[in-house]
């Protein structure tokens, strides 16, 4: 199978090195504006040929898949010519960062035969995934709230958004998709409606928010209380966040040490733990996870399934994740309370 990779340094990276250890993979063409790291690639035994500067120049090399790890915006254009050209795409979160471009996409891949698929790698990490299958068992019964913790401090901050995007984008889009994304898979249901605020102290650093608060309201009265923020100088959390969720028979908590997962019954007792993994290993299996999902994704369409059954996080999928985020954006913008339905009827958006 020919791959093409778009944006091969930083996180980039994670997608070259799995790529390059494929020994199904035939990586015909990598892009990156950085010459450093088209020579590291080199350096490594890519032939020069298949390196560009350009991604639109490494796209005119006939491939079967495509992985984008450019940023916004300047991945939209290329996200609609590859999904126009009917050719398989994984591509790194947020997809985009408006509900034009969303809407765009969208349109664009209507029709479309192949597998579009966001790298929402949160959802497999270990801890996440035993949450998961905790609250599929019913274990703690009915849910009743959900509190979530996104707390780091300001050296952590990804310079390369943080300091240049305005407003909700480089902490609301950029960074808590992963957790609006983690709400509905938990949750197993779409949010109703939102309230949210969000903000910047003034010897913050870079232009947009850095505290962000959300009330999220699901279906059956299951409300969740979000927080976030980048300039916190203790009590930082684990890049998943901490999350406690409360339910008729117990709780469940992940992420306050760590990456562990603890449950607790009716009194409040703790009745198991588990420490869980280091965060670069667990990183690592979720960002390989993903890309053996998209590769057996790829190979059950070129075999006749539809797009629209395989994956674990279709394009359509993620567009409620990014949906639900920027609902957020506008709620703390405006300050009025935002009704999903008719925040996605307004924007045209169709799931």
């Amino acid at each position: 199978m020919k791959f093409t990779l778009l944006g091969a340094g930083g996180w980039g990276a994670n997608w070259t090195n799995l790529l390059m250890s494929d020994a199904e993979i035939d990586l015909v063409a990598v892009a990156d504006r950085n010459p450093e790291v088209l020579k590291r690639l080199a350096d490594r035994g890519l032939d020069t040929s298949r390196l560009f500067a350009d991604s639109d120049d490494a796209l005119d090399v006939p491939s079967d898949a495509v992985i984008v790890s450019v940023p916004n915006p300047a991945r939209v254009p290329l996200l609609l010519r590859i999904v126009s050209e009917g050719r398989h795409l994984l591509v790194d979160k947020p997809l985009v960062h408006t509900t034009g471009d969303l809407n765009a996409l969208l349109t664009a891949g209507l029709h479309r035969k192949s597998v579009c698929m966001v790298a929402q790698n949160y959802r497999l990490f270990a801890g996440i995934q035993m949450v998961k299958n905790d609250l599929q068992s019913g274990r703690i019964g009915p849910i009743d709230t959900v509190q979530v913790q996104f707390l780091k401090h300001t050296e952590h901050r990804p310079e390369y958004f943080v300091g240049n995007l305005p407003g909700i984008l480089p902490l609301g889009v950029e960074m808590c998709i992963h957790h609006f994304d983690l709400m509905r898979y938990l949750l197993n249901a779409e949010p109703i409606r939102v309230t949210a605020r969000g903000w910047r102290q003034p010897w913050s650093y870079g232009v947009g928010w850095t505290s962000m608060d959300a009330h999220v309201e699901f279906p059956d009265g299951v409300c969740v209380s979000y927080a976030s923020a980048w300039n916190k100088p203790r009590n930082a959390t684990c890049w998943p966040g901490r999350w406690d969720i409360c339910g008729r028979d117990g709780s469940i908590c992940y992420g306050e040490k760590g990456r562990s997962v603890e449950f607790f019954d009716s009194s409040a007792r703790s009745v198991f733990h588990d420490p869980g993994p280091e965060v670069v290993p667990d990183s690592q299996a979720s960002m390989a996870a993903v890309y053996r999902d998209f590769k057996a994704s790829v190979n059950r369409v070129n075999s006749g399934s539809s797009p629209f059954e395989t994956g674990f996080h279709t394009l359509e999928d993620n567009a409620r994740s990014l949906a639900l985020a920027l609902a957020v954006g506008e709620s703390a913008e405006t300050g009025c309370q935002v009704e999903m339905a008719e925040f996605t009827a307004r924007h045209g958006l169709s799931f």
